[in-house]
C-alpha cells in the first residue's frame, strides 16, 4: 500500500496488523460515520473557540497555541503509536477544532467574509472528491500520484521563486493578478490541492 500519510506507510501498517481483527474490514460506510463523528467533534471546539475569540480577541493567542501544540503532540503520538489511534483521534479532532476556530476568528476579524468562502469551498471540494472516490472516478494509481506530486512540486517552486523575487522588489507575473491568466492559474492550484486529498 502506498500513501503520503505517514500513519499509513508500509512499516507502520505491518506493526499494526497483529492488533487488527482479521474478520473486521474497512467499509466506505464505516469510514464515513467515523469522519462524521470526528468532524462533529472538531466543529464543536471550532465553534466554541470562534465565539470565545469573537467576544474576547485577546484570548486568540492562547487558543491558537493550545490547539496547535496539542494537535501536533497528539498527531505525533498517533504516528509513532498507531494502535492507539482510535482513542487518540477524537482528542486530535478537539485540538484541531480549537486551532481552526481560533485562526478563523482572527482572519475573519481582519478580512470580513473570507472564512465563509474558505469553508464553503473546502466543504464543496471534500464532498465532490468523496463522491468521485466512492464512484470510482478517481483512483490513486502510481501514474496519478506521480502527476499530482510533480504538479504540487512545480507550484511550490513557483511560489518559492515569487517569495525570493519579492525580497528584491520583483515578483512572478500573473499569479497574483485578477486577469484570465491569474484566475486560470488559481483554479489550477485549487484543483491540484484538491487532488492531493486523494493521495
Amino acid at each position: 500500500m502506498r500513501a503520503s500519510n505517514p500513519v499509513w506507510n508500509e512499516a507502520i501498517v505491518s506493526e499494526v496488523k497483529p492488533y487488527v481483527d482479521a474478520a473486521s474490514t474497512m467499509t466506505l460506510g464505516g469510514t464515513l460515520s467515523k469522519i462524521a463523528f470526528l468532524g462533529l467533534l472538531m466543529l464543536s471546539t471550532a465553534l466554541y473557540s470562534w465565539l470565545r475569540i469573537w467576544s474576547a480577541p485577546d484570548d486568540a493567542a492562547l487558543y491558537i497555541i493550545v490547539g496547535g501544540l496539542g494537535g501536533l503532540v497528539v498527531g505525533f503520538v498517533i504516528t509513532v503509536w498507531p494502535p492507539k489511534a482510535k482513542w487518540l483521534a477524537p482528542i486530535y479532532a478537539l485540538f484541531e477544532g480549537t486551532l481552526v476556530g481560533s485562526l478563523s476568528a482572527v482572519f475573519e476579524r481582519q478580512y470580513p467574509g473570507i472564512v465563509i468562502q474558505a469553508v464553503g469551498l473546502t466543504l464543496a471540494i471534500f464532498f465532490l472528491l468523496l463522491l468521485a472516490y466512492a464512484a470510482g472516478w478517481v483512483k490513486a494509481t502510481d501514474e496519478f500520484t506521480l502527476g499530482v506530486s510533480v504538479a504540487t512540486g512545480a507550484i511550490l517552486v513557483l511560489y518559492l521563486a515569487d517569495f525570493v523575487l519579492r525580497l528584491f522588489g520583483r515578483n512572478v507575473p500573473f499569479i497574483h493578478e485578477t486577469g484570465w491568466i491569474g484566475i486560470g492559474f488559481s483554479v489550477f492550484v485549487v484543483i491540484v490541492a484538491a487532488l492531493n486529498l486523494v493521495l
